[in-house]
């Protein structure tokens, strides 16, 4: 174990130890997917042999859409694999499972997603997936044990495999396929209504799902009480969770002092909120999501449930990994989530991602370079006027930095965001000469110029310095 606790230290500092100067992002390990592939159908093929026989063919549907849609997810780079972060879940997992033998011990499986929405959930056949938004977060290892304990409890209790039950003997009612008949005959409309009657079927599903998540959270609960993890941290976590509308970063954005250049001064107007005419309607923009669908019960009620109905006591046992070194994989995840929402094409969020972490590490060069790679995703965007597609609109959100990005984004015009483009690469040269990311960088903003020239200069650059470089398929 102290060997173990060793290299987990040494890989997180030689990680860490120079994030103020550059951060790498952790690549993919095909081997590791192609074995996880393998268990994942393995598990499968048992399942589907112990279906119903009743609606079989309903299930096989649901089973085999699950399954495919995972195996998808993973081919399709959307998983972490062979991580620190990796490492260090499974070992939390690990010592949940030793000390809870009710637990199989083979058949499940812990994957860490790059989804930066602050989650966690099971898909039922085994498989418990951890977001990299949620490990933003966490901050320590109690609160990592308690959300796998939670997830774990979902799968004893079969909770998934009950819902998807449920649905299968929902949509097989003989009311229900009356209904759908009757829809089927109507003239107009028939794809919306059917669409409608099966949102209610789910929805009649939706509504046990608080008390399931109480029902998880206890049994959690009793799993945490047989480890070395501190209980405490389970009400800490759900405190966190009750507050993951405020995020990190400082309270108030400073674009200027990020974007502001030596020969490209930062211009108010793109901050300058429009005066709208739309009188009472002005602002009502943002979506209020009604309270009876949301799937998790208030974490106020979820946390004096526990204290209800369990005695909390304080542990002796030495952590696995210290507070310390647990925020450097919590400081990870905020690079890792700045990269995951570039590759979902959410150019605004990733982009707001990068000013509140430019504010701590203004001199990394790939926060830096990644700046000008999400303005150029935007500045196509706008060139194809399909902007809409990739940034939110402008509206009242309750993060205001949020807020300003989207103003910034939508304000500032494509000339505009050349020049800045330009000029800040030109005001950090002396500091990223010669880096990979900073001569693409250039590249890019050469081509958002219009500077033929240039944008062949840096192209021979980057192919002479790094001819089988990360960046060398978007250059030929």
């Amino acid at each position: 174990m102290k060997r173990l606790i060793l290299l987990l230290c040494y890989l997180a500092h030689s990680s860490y130890g120079q994030i103020d100067e550059n951060y790498i992002p952790i690549p993919a390990d095909e081997r590791l997917k192609a074995l996880t592939i393998a268990t994942i159908d393995n598990k499968y093929e048992l399942d589907i042999r112990n279906l119903p026989k009743k609606n079989n063919a309903d299930y096989k549907t649901l089973f085999k859409y699950r399954r495919d849609e995972l195996i998808n997810n993973i081919q399709n780079d959307k998983y972490i694999f062979s991580s620190e972060m990796n490492t260090l879940i499974q070992k939390v997992y690990d010592k949940v499972s030793i000390n809870n033998p009710q637990i199989p011990n083979n058949g499940i499986r812990v994957l860490l997603s790059r989804e930066p929405n602050p989650n966690a959930h099971c898909l039922g056949e085994g498989t418990i997936v951890i977001n990299i938004g949620l490990l933003r977060f966490l901050e320590n290892e109690s609160q990592l044990a308690f959300v796998l304990c939670h997830e774990l409890a979902h799968y004893k209790l079969n909770h998934v495999n009950k819902t998807i039950n449920d649905y299968v003997i929902a949509i097989n009612d003989k009311k229900t396929k009356q209904e759908f008949k009757r829809l089927v005959r109507e003239e107009y409309y028939i794809n919306s209504k059917v669409i409608a009657l099966l949102k209610q079927i789910a929805y009649q599903g939706l509504r046990y799902s608080r008390q399931k998540e109480l029902q998880a959270d206890s049994l959690a609960m009793v799993l945490l009480k047989n480890t070395v993890f501190q209980e405490q941290e389970a009400l800490t976590c759900l405190e966190i969770l009750d507050k993951l509308d405020k995020e990190k970063y400082p309270n108030d954005f400073d674009f200027k002092k990020i974007l502001d250049t030596k020969d490209y001064p930062f211009k108010k107007s793109w901050l300058q909120e429009e005066v709208s005419d739309l009188g009472p309607f002005k602002n009502k923009q943002k979506v209020v999501i009604d309270d009876s669908l949301k799937t998790h019960p208030d974490c106020i009620q979820r946390i004096n449930q526990i204290k209800k109905n369990f005695i909390i006591r304080p542990k002796n046992n030495k952590s696995i990994i210290s507070k310390n070194e647990f925020m450097k994989f919590a400081l990870i995840a905020d690079f890792e989530v700045v990269r995951s929402e570039y590759l979902q094409t959410n150019y605004g969020k990733s982009f707001y991602h990068i000013i509140g972490l430019l504010h701590q590490y203004p001199d990394n060069v790939y926060l830096n370079t990644m700046l000008i790679r999400c303005l150029y995703k935007i500045y196509d965007a706008q060139s194809d006027h399909k902007l809409i597609k990739y940034v939110d609109l402008k509206g009242s959100y309750e993060d205001n930095n949020y807020k300003q990005s989207l103003l910034f984004i939508n304000n500032i015009k494509q000339v505009e965001m050349a020049k800045l483009c330009y000029n800040y690469l030109k005001d950090r040269k002396e500091r990223f000469q010669g880096k990979e990311d900073f001569i693409y960088a250039n590249f890019l903003s050469s081509k958002m110029s219009g500077n033929e020239t240039d944008k062949q200069n840096w192209k021979r650059i980057y192919l002479e310095k790094f001819p089988t470089g990360k960046f060398v398929k978007y250059l030929i």
